[in-house]
């Protein structure tokens, strides 16, 4: 059973994993047009690896990078892991790195989603994402 809220406009959710630093901010998701959707979030405060998600509102969840193809395209590869240090923030967002939902239910503007984060050092971690219209998925920045 998936669990979908409202929450009328809400931009971020934050996150953060117990001992760890770790925090998620920004987390939105594009409603989507097809059987795919990205979801964005900057992370900041620690030295980890992304190295798996879950929700229950998709069949599976990948790291992508989007790159210019060969012909001058964009295209999407997937990635193994995503970095983020105290340095440098991860930052997911539109033409870059971002986590596709693979397979995913129906989603509206305004719901909100959970997604579980496993990171390589600080564990599991559960972020709320915003369905927002894809115009939106760039976020405050």
């Amino acid at each position: 059973m998936r669990r979908v809220g409202v929450i009328a406009g809400m931009m971020v959710a934050i996150s953060a994993c117990a001992g760890s630093g770790l925090v998620v901010t920004e987390a939105r998701v594009g409603e989507p047009t097809g059987p795919n959707a990205a979801l964005y979030f900057t992370a900041s405060g620690g030295d980890d690896r992304l190295v798996g998600a879950t929700t229950s509102v998709a069949t599976a969840v990948e790291a992508h990078e989007t790159a210019m193809g060969d012909d001058g395209t964009m295209t999407m590869r997937p990635v193994a892991d995503l970095a983020v240090s105290v340095d440098s923030d991860l930052v997911l967002e539109p033409g870059g790195f971002h986590l596709m939902l693979i397979d995913v239910d129906r989603l509206e503007v305004g719901d909100t989603i959970e997604v579980a984060l496993r990171w390589e050092t600080a564990g599991d971690m559960t972020i709320e994402a915003l369905v927002v219209s894809p115009a939106d998925t760039a976020g405050d920045r």
